[in-house]
């Protein structure tokens, strides 16, 4: 555990190999290429709404929620915001769809009802809110790691996101399941600890 309640894991840095070739090239997929650089902050009492209004402006796919002194109290990514309105708008799957229902209040596919639901939850929830009604685990993993590794920290803590460390121990990106997955997909590739990860 660090200074700012991260837990940090120690694992394995690839899943079993079915093949020299297979082990080579899972090495050769850094955490640095893939995760989310630029971290943009915003204050924990922003609304939903204000949160994906802020990710569209400025093409952000996570968001860095801090409190009133600066401190980090977690992350915000378009997944989650996706998976906090499943329950509502389960034909939404992407943060496109929410974002042009939200912002152009358009009921069609999902209805007036859940429209206004929705609408109600975007303007009223913080995102302090959400993260103190469900304290996230963070964990980490060094930039220089691959992405097996990320994979299975996620898997043991049973998260959807990790932060990312550089060599000085500082924060530098994040790296999210979402990710790791689409890189892994692309290759036709599989690993148990993405598998096995239960949705939370």
């Amino acid at each position: 555990m660090t200074g700012n309640g991260i837990t940090q894991v120690k694992t394995e840095n690839k899943c079993i190999p079915d093949s020299v070739a297979f082990e080579a090239t899972m090495k050769s997929l850094c955490v640095s290429d893939y995760m989310i650089k630029e971290l943009i902050p915003i204050p924990h009492d922003a609304t939903l709404r204000q949160a994906m209004q802020r990710m569209h402006i400025l093409d952000a796919h996570a968001l860095v929620v801090i409190d009133s002194d600066g401190e980090i109290l977690g992350y915000l990514t378009r997944e989650d915001i996706v998976r906090l309105c499943m329950d509502i708008t389960p034909l939404l799957t992407t943060f496109e769809d929410l974002y042009q229902r939200v912002f152009f209040v358009d009921s069609e596919i999902i209805g007036v009802k859940r429209l206004m639901r929705l609408l109600e939850i975007m303007d009223t929830y913080t995102l302090k809110t959400i993260l103190y009604a469900t304290p996230p685990k963070i964990g980490i993993v060094s930039e220089v790691d691959s992405l097996l590794s990320a994979a299975k920290i996620m898997s043991i803590l049973n998260v959807h996101k990790l932060a990312v460390i550089d060599r000085d121990g500082k924060i530098c990106g994040i790296i999210t399941l979402d990710t790791v997955r689409n890189v892994l997909s692309l290759r036709s590739m599989q690993c148990p600890a993405i598998d096995e990860l239960s949705e939370i």
